[in-house]
């Protein structure tokens, strides 16, 4: 009995020293960033002279300090911010940084061991451990941002974690956790989007995405409708909310309108991670789950309702000009640029006066957390 205990001890002995060089090792490449008034949040290096954080964490982009691994402080100037996927490029002076040793986090399973680590306050490091409890794939987030796979992770992000990476027993970084996407708990954005996003970020110091300034309700189609179509999907998007003066309006969209494809593919609802809870929330997407910037007024959207001629301009200098039909239609508008829309979303992010807003409109900054 003693020797099967020795051994039990002496493994269980040898994994918890693995997962604390883990968060040695990935630690050595993690910085506290104070740009919030309360408990500073987590970063890390990217690359020389790079630190990527949690976007929601940066409330104010002048004055921002890092606190370095041993205590050193050093100013950050940002680089550039994506509220559609809750990151932040920070720009920082010093040699001293180490960047990450960056995982794959397409070679996460279901069951692996997980760690959330930080530098909360700036005093030494701080880590949480779990199992990732669920992967699926890409999905768009309430404020609009595509995110290459929805990973869960069972642990505990406490206040300061948010933009500190996710761990796995290599002490590699597999991810950047967050409070700021989910209602639920946390969430861990994929090393690819990270990738994709610092690299926009650092070319142009925003993403540009379109909205289209209406509300939106998934609805069957029916059946006598989807024989004179001859359309394969059995449902659409209703429009119970057209913007005043919005891009959708401009070009010819009325309530009621269903729409069924954008850029001649069928339109569906988008995935949400809290599905169950927030399910009305919903997005435009294409059929690959993409809502791609920069449309031009040649790419049509189809939709079916009342009937009557459609022009006018789209709000990013094209134009459109096109002909509404009783059943079948096409529409010339294009999407322009989210920082044009004049949002008036509820601090819930998601739910306006009369709808659902559509994937591109301004969310709001959810409420504090890690």
């Amino acid at each position: 009995m003693s020797t099967v205990s020795e051994a039990g001890t002496g493994m269980l002995a040898a994994i918890s020293n693995e997962l604390a060089g883990a968060v040695d090792l990935a630690g050595k490449s993690i910085v506290a960033v104070r740009a919030r008034r309360h408990v500073a949040a987590a970063g890390i290096v990217w690359a020389s002279g790079v630190v990527v954080t949690s976007d929601h964490v940066v409330e104010q982009e002048e004055d921002i300090t890092l606190i370095l691994p041993g205590g050193k402080e050093a100013k950050a100037t940002l680089a550039g911010r994506d509220p559609g996927t809750d990151l932040a490029v920070l720009r920082v002076e010093d040699s001293s940084l180490v960047p990450a040793t960056i995982g794959d986090s397409a070679n996460l399973r279901v069951g692996q061991f997980a760690l959330a680590v930080a530098r909360p306050g700036g005093e030494g490091l701080a880590a949480s451990i779990g199992i990732v409890s669920a992967i699926s794939g890409g999905w768009r987030t309430w404020k609009g941002g595509m995110v290459d796979a929805l990973i869960k992770v069972d642990l505990t992000l406490y206040p300061g974690f948010s933009g500190g990476p996710l761990v796995d027993a290599a002490g590699r970084v597999v991810g950047l956790n967050t409070s700021g996407l989910s209602r639920g708990g946390a969430l861990t954005i994929p090393t690819s989007t990270m990738a994709r996003v610092v690299e926009a970020l650092l070319a142009r110091g925003k993403i540009s995405r379109g909205y289209l300034g209406v509300g939106l309700q998934p609805v069957r189609l029916p059946e006598d409708l989807r024989r004179t179509l001859a359309l394969s999907q059995v449902g659409g998007l209703m429009l119970v909310r057209v913007e005043e003066q919005g891009p959708g309006a401009k070009g010819g969209l009325l309530l009621g309108d269903i729409l069924i494809t954008l850029g001649e593919k069928p339109v569906e609802a988008g995935p949400h991670p809290d599905r169950g809870r927030a399910s009305r929330d919903r997005t435009i997407s294409d059929g690959n789950g993409n809502t791609p910037p920069g449309w031009t007024p040649a790419d049509p959207g189809r939709h079916y309702g009342g009937s009557g001629r459609l022009s006018g301009p789209t709000g990013r200098g094209g134009a459109l000009a096109g002909t509404r039909r009783r059943f079948g239609g096409h529409l010339g508008f294009r999407w322009t640029d989210r920082d044009q829309c004049p949002c008036r979303a509820s601090a819930r992010g998601g739910r306006g006066a009369g709808g659902w807003h559509d994937a591109g409109r301004h969310g709001h900054r959810p409420r504090r957390g890690a």
